[in-house]
């Protein structure tokens, strides 16, 4: 997807992930993976989730992190990932949730 440029904020999401992990926490990421038009820029934000659903991080659009939170929690059940893509207005963004540890 041309013109998404990577958004750096992820680091204190992934810091808190291997905090959550040392704890003994089930986890998933959510990383908007690719976008176009008003998306681009949410490309590179991540969202942690536990299996209990604390968060952590943004991905910048309710409906999307509503949508992660949802897939995160099967993806933790069932260790296998999602790959979502989403219709946004003016463009769309993917969305990867995949289970941590």
């Amino acid at each position: 997807m041309a013109g998404a440029a990577p958004f750096d904020d992820g680091d204190d999401a992934l810091a808190v992930a291997e905090r959550w992990m040392e704890e003994g926490r089930e986890l998933a990421v959510a990383t908007i993976v690719a976008g176009e038009g008003t998306a681009a820029p949410l490309v590179g934000r991540r969202l942690i989730v536990d299996a209990g659903g604390a968060v952590c991080g943004a991905l910048g659009h309710g409906p999307v992190e509503e949508a992660a939170r949802e897939a995160a929690a099967a993806v933790i059940a069932s260790g296998g990932p999602r790959l979502l893509d989403f219709g946004l207005p003016g463009g769309h963004a993917c969305l990867y949730v995949e289970r941590l540890g």
